[in-house]
């Protein structure tokens, strides 16, 4: 009976990123990641979709030499996402599917002559295994149908409107205010690469911004903002959000100062 009684009270604890866009990822912000994940230790790692970049198979990129271009970026990705399971090996993984990703599902209809590479993989997590080294266990959840949580309670997405229906602004919380007037609920997401919150009653919608180089070569002069989430769940009718900016690459989190090479008591 105790022991039943300490699994109903049990806090699950999940840590979430987005917007890595590899091989565009910022090292320094995931120096201070892979420190968070250690002393944290998350029950689960959720990846909130456009882990990788894909630029080799975006319909932007006319270089027929793509295919080594996606295997390298494979093989950068595999590394990062191993070097996470690393540091806790028992945390589940969740992989969500993010726009970048979702161009595998239209490069091989468009060129059929990179086929071969591709190997009619509908999702990059596949791929991934397929080319690259990558023996554990990652879950990978599809853009649809949006992933619950707790059903109608809370939520975790990318967040590409035309994937999944939520909101998108270039201003911070416009999009989270948006979203809640269509969702009328609580839930993270990434996409935007914007840290915004919208609260409504009980409920709270938040962006928890991005992992990747904030000004990109091909988008320079965004407004965008490095960070992660932090969620606790208890049992299957509570569940809560905390999402942490990383400004000028140092965040204070549980007591201590987090930079790329350390930590200092708060």
């Amino acid at each position: 009976m105790m022991t039943q009684n300490n699994n109903r009270n049990h806090i699950k604890k999940m840590l979430a990123i987005s917007c890595a866009h590899v091989p565009f990822h910022d090292r320094e912000v995931f120096a201070i990641i892979k420190q968070i994940i250690r002393d944290f230790r998350p029950d689960e790692l959720h990846l909130l979709g456009d882990i990788l970049d894909c630029f080799a198979l975006s319909r932007f990129n006319k270089d027929l030499r793509r295919a080594d271009e996606a295997k390298h970026e494979l093989e950068i990705g595999a590394k990062l996402i191993t070097e996470l399971h690393n540091i806790k090996k028992d945390a589940k993984m969740f992989w969500y599917e993010g726009n970048h990703e979702f161009r595998l599902m239209t490069i091989q209809q468009e060129h059929p002559q990179l086929a071969e590479f591709y190997g009619g993989y509908l999702d990059i997590l596949s791929l991934m295994k397929a080319k690259c080294d990558l023996p554990f266990p990652i879950k990978w959840i599809s853009h649809t149908p949006l992933h619950w949580l707790i059903k109608d309670k809370f939520f975790i997405t990318h967040g590409d409107p035309k994937l999944d229906g939520m909101s998108y602004s270039q201003h911070s919380s416009y999009g989270e205010k948006n979203s809640m007037d269509k969702m009328m609920t609580s839930g993270i997401y990434g996409h935007s690469h914007r840290i915004g919150r919208h609260c409504r009653n009980h409920e709270e919608i938040q962006g928890i911004g991005c992992t990747c180089e904030l000004n990109l070569g091909y988008t320079p002069g965004r407004n965008w903002h490095h960070g992660f989430a932090i969620i606790y769940q208890k049992n299957s009718d509570w569940c809560r959000a905390q999402v942490y900016r990383i400004d000028d690459y140092a965040v204070p989190f549980n007591g201590f100062l987090y930079t790329p090479t350390g930590k200092e008591k708060l």
